[in-house]
Formats: C-alpha cells, sequence, structure tokens
C-alpha cells in the first residue's frame, strides 16, 4: 500500500506532466498539503538524475567542457596550466575533472533554477509576484526538464533504439545533439512554458506566446552558465 507520501509524490508526478503550472498555481494559492513542493521535487529529481544519468547535460565532462562548449577556446589556458602544476597528463586531468566535477554538480544543480528564475522573474514581472514565485515557477519548469527530458525521455529512446536494432538486424546510430533533436527538445520546452505560463501568470496569450519564446531561448545562456560555473568551481578545487 502507498504511503501518504507516496501518494503526494506521485499525485505531483502526474500533474507536471498533465498540466503544466498547476503546481506551481496551487503552492501560490496556498494549496500544498496534497502535493510534493517543486522544490521537495527537485531535490528527488536531483538525486536520481545524478545516480542513473541518462544523458551528460547538467554533469558536463571534461570532453564536453574543453570542446563542445562556446567557451571551450578560451579555457585552454587555464586547463594547460592546471596540468603543469600538477604535472598530469590529459588522461589524468580528465579522470580527476570528472571525478570532482560529479560531486560538484550535485550542489551545484540548484543554480539551474535559481539562474533561469531571473529571465522568468524580468520578462513576467509584476507587482503582484515576488521573486520567490518566479523561483517556484522555474523550479516546476527544469523539474519537468530532468525527469521528463533528461530520464524519461533517453530512456524510451534507448530501449527503442535496442528494439529497432534487434527487429531489423542493423546497427542504428542517433546523434542526441543532432540539430532535430535540439529543435524537438526546444518546441516541447516552449510548450511546456506556454501552457505553465499562462496557468500561473493568468496573462492574455498575445503576451504569453511571445514571453515564453523568449523565456524557452534564454534557458540555451542559463545551461551555458551553469556549465561555465560548474567548470570554474570545479577546477578551483583540483
Amino acid at each position: 500500500m502507498l504511503t501518504h507520501a507516496d501518494g503526494k509524490f506521485l499525485k505531483s508526478f502526474k500533474y507536471l506532466f498533465t498540466k503544466p503550472g498547476y503546481l506551481t498555481r496551487e503552492y501560490l494559492d496556498g494549496r500544498r498539503k496534497p502535493y510534493t513542493a517543486p522544490l521537495s521535487l527537485f531535490f528527488i529529481a536531483n538525486v536520481i538524475y545524478f545516480l542513473f544519468p541518462a544523458v551528460d547535460t547538467l554533469n558536463t565532462h571534461y570532453e564536453s567542457q574543453v570542446i563542445g562548449q562556446a567557451y571551450s577556446h578560451s579555457i585552454a589556458p587555464q586547463v594547460t596550466a592546471k596540468m603543469e602544476k600538477r604535472k598530469w597528463t590529459e588522461s589524468e586531468m580528465a579522470q580527476h575533472y570528472n571525478a570532482e566535477s560529479a560531486h560538484i554538480s550535485k550542489m551545484l544543480l540548484i543554480l539551474v533554477a535559481f539562474l533561469f528564475s531571473i529571465p522568468v522573474s524580468i520578462i513576467f514581472f509584476s507587482s503582484k509576484n515576488y521573486y520567490f514565485d518566479h523561483l517556484i515557477f522555474a523550479t516546476e519548469f527544469i523539474n519537468f526538464i530532468i525527469y521528463g527530458l533528461l530520464l524519461i525521455a533517453p530512456t524510451l529512446l534507448f530501449v527503442a533504439v535496442v528494439l529497432l536494432r534487434g527487429v531489423s538486424g542493423h546497427n542504428i546510430d542517433f546523434n542526441i545533439n543532432s540539430l532535430p533533436v535540439t529543435i524537438t527538445i526546444m518546441a516541447i520546452m516552449w510548450t511546456f512554458l506556454l501552457v505553465a505560463a499562462r496557468r500561473v501568470y493568468r496573462r492574455n496569450w498575445f503576451y504569453t506566446i511571445p514571453a515564453t519564446l523568449l523565456v524557452t531561448l534564454s534557458m540555451v545562456f542559463v545551461i551555458l552558465a551553469y556549465r561555465y560555473l560548474l567548470f570554474q568551481v570545479t577546477m578551483l578545487s583540483l
């Protein structure tokens, strides 16, 4: 039999995907007891994600940092100086960095919600909302990304690829960083934000549609800023 806490979590988990923004609206309206709070959902997601990271997005590995980021060229001298100081080879540097980053990223993940709440609070500024209201909304969105896009979707995709390989007998390659996948993910995020923002902020569609487009685009810079901060903190601890 499910405990009361289990029931609250499952109910909240269901509404996270079926009614975007509903958990935030209920929380802001003071109806909190029937649900797991957005911040609690976030910390549970944090634990699950770092125990079973389906994709390397928030816990960015050394190879991704020094090659695949917009700032990768600018941090190269920093990496070289650290290797010379510690007398590490490239592989030793990667090994030490990845081990340290895995721990630090668990502590810094909350930064994603705080960073994302900044453009949200600016774009949806209103005298009726405090900054904490925007933070709760941002946290619900991050919950959707972690549970939906970083845990459930990659797992289902992996199962689908394995099944297709078994049926077709061919080796099927799937690039999760391809342009079509990126566009699809951005469209999913925007759709969630559009429905959620409409429910939470109760603005008209004429305002909500362009506003959520801007908020969705800001997520690109939020993730970039998080990865850069993660790199700098990790380097300082090495």
